[in-house]
């Protein structure tokens, strides 16, 4: 009975100590993932700056986990880069933030910063406009973009002949050879009756056109939309050529 005894204690004890070995094994390996993706990070961010000419490296951040298989079979499902904010035009404090998809890159050349090797097989764009920044630029202080179904919204407070009038007016977005153009549709009066006289001195509530040239890349096709925060143009870009 004591040798029984003994050797189930022995047993408990081996498996303690082997979740113990477990336990730690874990927690290095995890740890070592997160020492390898922020080193890998910070060498992509370093790329990325340089072949795309920024100012200063964008914040990186790459999808997946464990990272360490993604590491070192050189593939990437999906790497992520906030950019510099930026003026597009007269439209300041834009935010721009560019997706790569499909990214493959050795090991050693993530961890060099070397973009010799560096391939995506599509990339995508989103670009944020604040409202405010848009108004400023039209020059209506008050102006408010909303969503309507699938479409957009304008709306603004005008002074006509010494009264002021709300007004809105449907807002059509289109991309056209690396441009935004925001125009206004019909105006109409916002829930009172503004005399057609005074409709009729509004040529346009939003005539806007918002230049692409500054970006790193050609945006070549888009949809907008509206978020808190402001217009929003979800787009496919050109394709970037890292690898050479």
């Amino acid at each position: 009975m004591t040798g029984r005894r003994r050797s189930r204690r022995e047993h408990t004890e081996n498996v303690r100590k082997l979740l113990i070995t477990l336990v730690v094994l874990a927690i290095v390996l995890i740890g070592a993932d997160f020492a390898l993706r922020f080193i890998a990070t910070d060498q992509i961010g370093k790329v990325v700056q340089s072949e795309l000419g920024l100012d200063t490296a964008p914040n990186v951040s790459i999808s997946g986990f464990p990272f360490v298989l993604q590491a070192i079979n050189g593939e990437y499902e999906a790497i992520n880069a906030t950019l510099p904010a930026t003026t597009l035009g007269p439209v300041a404090d834009v935010a721009v933030n560019l997706d790569l998809l499909g990214v493959r890159i050795p090991l050693s050349d993530a961890l060099a910063g070397n973009a010799n090797a560096l391939t995506a097989a599509s990339s995508r764009v989103r670009v944020v406009m604040p409202v405010a920044s848009i108004a400023a630029a039209v020059g209506l202080p008050d102006l408010a973009i909303s969503q309507q179904g699938s479409g957009l919204l304008a709306s603004a407070t005008l002074t006509v002949l010494g009264q002021r009038f709300p007004v809105s007016a449907t807002l059509d977005a289109t991309v056209v050879d690396s441009r935004l153009e925001l125009r206004t549709g019909e105006i109409t009066g916002a829930g009172v009756t503004v005399p057609a006289e005074v409709l009729q001195t509004v040529s346009a509530l939003v005539n806007l056109s918002i230049p692409f040239t500054d970006l790193p890349f050609t945006i070549t096709s888009g949809t907008v939309s509206v978020v808190s925060s402001g217009l929003v143009l979800d787009a496919a870009t050109s394709a970037l050529g890292f690898a050479r």
